[in-house]
């Protein structure tokens, strides 16, 4: 029976042992392989789809944005089946964000913050209404109003569960949920003020505390092109 025991330990030490050794955790120094994926499984997997040997387009890195567009997107000369989930640059993940049919561009943010809750963002324009009003100079009383539509630039703020794909918002009351079982965490989101300047730069560092403390491991791949 000891023997039979021992045998078992064995057997279960080496598949504990090969399993650390293919993962790593999910950090600011993970390196994912370089490639195109379409799914978030295969972004878990770390096993991309497509080499960028294949990929047809110009690519354009925007300087300080953590944003990647390629113009032209394609695979071996022929336009894209469906838009990636997101592709990997020098080891450093992006997501899908949009595609602008217009002027035939993907869209990728970067994943600026990597853990069980991993951050990005990413800048969309958008169309807001407002009544504008012109004042009579001589008694301040508005004598005609319009209805007003102007483009702005809206800042979207996303988690991304990296065990089950769910992408949800950065904000205190998304947030409650996925950091359950940190009553620290959770009374510290609770305590912020709706008006605070830095709401979502302390909302950002709970998510990178609650990651410190619930690390996530992935496969190891080589990432060089």
């Amino acid at each position: 029976m000891k023997h039979w025991l021992s045998i078992v330990y064995l057997v279960l030490t080496g598949v504990f042992l090969q399993a650390q050794s293919d993962s790593t955790q999910l950090n600011a120094a993970f390196r994912f392989a370089d490639g195109v994926y379409y799914s978030f499984a295969a972004l878990a997997a770390n096993q991309p789809e497509h080499s960028w040997a294949g990929v047809d387009g110009e690519m354009i890195e925007l300087a300080g944005s953590s944003r990647v567009q390629i113009a032209g997107m394609g695979y071996q000369g022929a336009p894209l089946s469906q838009s990636p989930y997101a592709i990997s640059l020098d080891g450093k993940p992006y997501l899908f964000v949009k595609v602008d049919s217009l002027l035939d561009y993907h869209e990728f943010a970067g994943l600026r913050k990597l853990g069980r809750y991993s951050y990005f963002e990413y800048e969309r324009k958008v169309m807001r209404g407002r009544t504008m009003y012109a004042y009579n100079p001589a008694n301040g009383l508005p004598f005609r109003q319009a209805y007003v539509e102007r483009e702005e630039i809206q800042t979207t703020r996303v988690c991304l569960d990296m065990q089950t794909g769910r992408q949800f918002p950065l904000q205190r009351a998304e947030l409650l949920r996925p950091l359950r079982g940190e009553p620290e965490l959770i009374r510290a989101i609770n305590q912020l003020r709706v008006d605070d300047p830095q709401l979502e730069s302390k909302l950002l560092q709970a998510v990178v505390r609650y990651n410190e403390r619930h690390p996530v491991f992935l496969p190891t791949r080589p990432f060089n092109r």
